[in-house]
């Protein structure tokens, strides 16, 4: 590589900063420019809906780049950085205020951004979005012993807060849309499991359950500083405080002005490379193709986020890919550990390994006898080895899976290629 060359990155997020990484690991030795909207050094997200929530003054973010590093590896980090055009034809991209960067590959790693709640009436000052350390530090700091806290959402991120909230001392109600819990991704026998453990510790679960309008303390007759939520059964509730986690929309603002192809995402090819071959997407942004599944996904998970982050810094660096992983994402809420692998389809059969009351239990979502999913509750050890069967596309007997005195290990043909520890 020539030091003439530039590559820019724009998103100084986990895929970004993991990017940057992989260029000078992978031999690039020309120019890295990274450029980060958040004034904060790049940092892991999953602490902001645990760690840092029970403890906002104790707990920092794991640091994915720290100065030191970047001098080290001669990357050029410019944090406070908000992009607001990219011009390809000049291979080039203009900040806010005016300065431009001239880039030979460009890396999009702009993320997702939470969904709005269609109700511009609501006090700012008691709605919380939740995917910036700053957010998660303005949230932590409302948590306090009593207040009562309604959360729209109940996916990964709305559970964790709940789960944040109550260990502060603080009440929860949990408001979902659909008819059950991690309604995406998790069967209806491992939804309930959650919604007991939840509701055992105090929280308060609704389901099949719709916010149509939400009035700041300031234009009703409520409690002194409760905000009013009117629900579709015409019910009321008050609450201290909104958390807002009914999922995200990728950021895809910057690809679109620039024509690149966008779908739910930037769509890029297995090498993360967009229409345009000179720019790439990678994380949250990104709908990339994925060969085990035969189309294009996009996947908004930590694991995610670093491994597309790392295989499109070795591409950009003149480095062959790697084969992409297996989905995986995880989440702790109490005393429960939920490990979530693959894409599970509605029409595939659901197989229980144990039984749902058991402290620990998994399920898979199998079709034509192949796992194409699997969910574990406190199972955390088997996880591994059902990221292999999957990716290994093995045929298994359905009996012998759903019986737990039988190994995992010990379900895989005879005629597969040997799995590693």
């Amino acid at each position: 590589m020539s030091h003439q060359d530039v590559n820019v990155i724009v998103g100084a997020g986990q895929a970004g900063a993991r990017a940057a990484h992989s260029m000078r690991d992978a031999g690039f030795d020309g120019r890295i420019v990274l450029l980060g909207e958040e004034t904060e050094l790049p940092y892991e997200r999953p602490p902001l809906s645990k760690e840092v929530l029970l403890d906002p003054i104790g707990s920092s973010p794991k640091w994915v780049l720290d100065p030191d590093t970047c001098a080290r590896q001669a990357i050029e980090l410019h944090l406070g950085r908000r992009v607001e055009q990219i011009e390809p034809g000049e291979h080039r991209l203009r900040c806010a205020g005016g300065e431009i960067f001239e880039y030979s590959r460009l890396l999009l790693a702009t993320g997702a951004r939470p969904r709005r709640l269609p109700f511009p009436q609501a006090d700012s000052r008691c709605l919380f979005y939740l995917r910036t350390l700053s957010e998660a530090r303005a949230l932590a700091e409302k948590l306090t012993p009593g207040v009562r806290a309604v959360i729209l959402g109940g996916g990964f991120i709305g559970l964790e807060v709940a789960a944040a909230a109550v260990k502060r001392g603080s009440t929860a109600t949990v408001i979902e849309l659909g008819p059950t819990l991690l309604g995406r991704f998790a069967p209806a026998a491992a939804a309930e499991y959650v919604a007991q453990v939840h509701r055992a510790h105090g929280v308060k679960i609704l389901t099949s359950t719709r916010v149509t309008a939400l009035t700041s303390p300031h234009a009703c007759a409520a409690a002194a500083g409760a905000t009013v939520l009117g629900l579709s059964d015409g019910s009321v509730l008050e609450a201290d405080l909104v958390v807002v986690g009914v999922g995200v929309q990728p950021d895809t603002a910057l690809a679109q002005a620039a024509g690149l192809q966008v779908d739910d995402g930037v769509l890029v090819n297995e090498e993360g490379r967009s229409s345009d071959p000179d720019i790439f997407a990678a994380g949250d942004v990104a709908r990339a193709y994925h060969p085990l599944y035969g189309r294009h996904i996009r996947l908004e998970c930590w694991q995610n986020a670093q491994d597309q982050g790392i295989n499109v810094g070795r591409v950009m660096a003149g480095a062959p890919p790697q084969a992409p992983a297996v989905p995986w994402a995880w989440s702790d809420q109490f005393e429960l550990n939920i490990q979530v692998a693959g894409l599970c389809r509605s029409d595939a059969s659901v197989i229980l390994r144990g039984r749902a009351t058991d402290a620990s239990f998994s399920l898979f979502n199998l079709q034509d006898e192949v796992i194409i999913g699997a969910m574990t509750l406190n199972a955390g050890g088997e996880m591994a080895l059902i990221r292999r069967l999957i990716a290994g596309r093995c045929k298994v007997d359905p009996v012998a899976l759903a019986d737990k005195t039988r190994t995992l290990r010990s379900l895989i043909p005879k005629s597969s290629a040997p799995l590693s520890p």
